[in-house]
Order: structure tokens, then sequence, then C-alpha cells
């Protein structure tokens, strides 16, 4: 078993990082580090034989998590993945909804890549706990950090309907001064709060 430092919330001996505060886990005393392995295959098992025919083996792990598997998978036991929404270079973002209240929110899942990095690991952590202390109407709110079994780390937010800004601009032209002057002072207010 694996615990929080901070918090104390025990998980499972695989968990890296708590789904509360994003904190790396340590061991708990006396708990093994690495989970046990499973018992070897003796080489006679996986060779053919006439009773057995083929070659048998382990069975197959799980395949990795990606974007494509992640649809229709529930996350944190509430949150049912509906589609991918967006993707960037370190992430992609997902529809979700609360299963219990019907809420959409936005699940921002993380490279597999970055999920396996301390560095990147160890900012999305700051970036998340700013995140769920802020209350303002020009920041986005996270909800919660979160893991998943396969080892991908997820944020989670209010889901914002609306058009990404560069989309608008190819759609309509430039944008009047007076909406770039009310996006600037938007953008100051919530960049205010947060620093």
């Amino acid at each position: 078993m694996n615990r929080c430092p901070a918090c104390g919330t025990q998980y499972p001996v695989d968990a890296r990082f708590c789904t509360r505060d994003g904190s790396k886990l340590i061991p708990m005393a006396g708990a093994s580090a690495t989970p046990a392995a499973p018992p070897p295959v003796p080489v006679h098992a996986m060779l053919p034989t006439p009773s057995r025919g083929t070659a048998t083996s382990r069975p197959s792990p799980p395949p990795p998590v990606t974007h494509t598997n992640l649809i229709d998978r529930v996350l944190d036991g509430r949150y049912k993945v509906e589609k991918k929404v967006g993707e960037g270079g370190m992430s992609f973002v997902y529809l979700a909804t609360d299963i219990a209240t019907k809420e959409r929110f936005a699940i921002k899942v993380l490279s597999s890549a970055l999920s396996r990095d301390e560095t990147a690991m160890a900012r999305l952590k700051r970036e998340a706990s700013l995140g769920m202390r802020l209350a303002h109407p020009n920041v986005c709110h996270i909800v919660r950090m979160g893991e998943t079994q396969d080892g991908l780390v997820y944020v989670v937010m209010p889901f914002v309907e609306g058009e990404i800004l560069s989309d608008r601009n190819n759609r309509l032209g430039t944008l009047p001064l007076a909406e770039v002057v009310r996006f600037v002072s938007e953008i100051a207010a919530g960049l205010h709060v947060a620093h």
C-alpha cells in the first residue's frame, strides 16, 4: 500500500499520486514498494504437447490507455467519458458527464509520457493545487486531480461551452477593438487573482 504524505489517504501499491491533492505517494511502513510479481510460468507449460496442442502463455496485459479507448470509461467512479473534444502536444481533453448529477465536465488527460515525467508532474500538481483554490469567473476552476488505474494523470474542470478564439477569427476575421479590450481586461482580472 502507498499513502499520501499530505493527507494520509491510502492507495494501492501501483498508484503514484494522490487524487485529492496531487502529492507523490510514498510506500507505507511494512508494505512492499512494488506489487508482487505473478508466479513464473514453468517452461514446460509453454511447450506444445499432444494433449495441449499449441504453446500456452500468461494472459496478455490490457492494452495501454490511449485517447481511443478512454471513451465510455468511468473515471473516479463518477465521470463517464463521452467523447474527445481536443488535443495538444501534452494532453487530450474529453467531455465527461457526472453520473450522479448529469453535470458536464472537461477532463484533461496528460499524455502517458508526461504522466511518467517527475518535472511535468510537479508542475501539474502546482497548477492543479492553485486551480482548486481559485474562484473567479475568468479562471477555470479545477475540481480535482486523479490518476487512472493505467497510470494516466488527469484533471477535472467544469466544461465551458464556446469557440476557440483562433477558430472565431478564421470564421469572422479580426476582432473589433472593443472586443479585444474586453477580452484583455477579463484575462488580466483572472491573472491578477492567480498571482
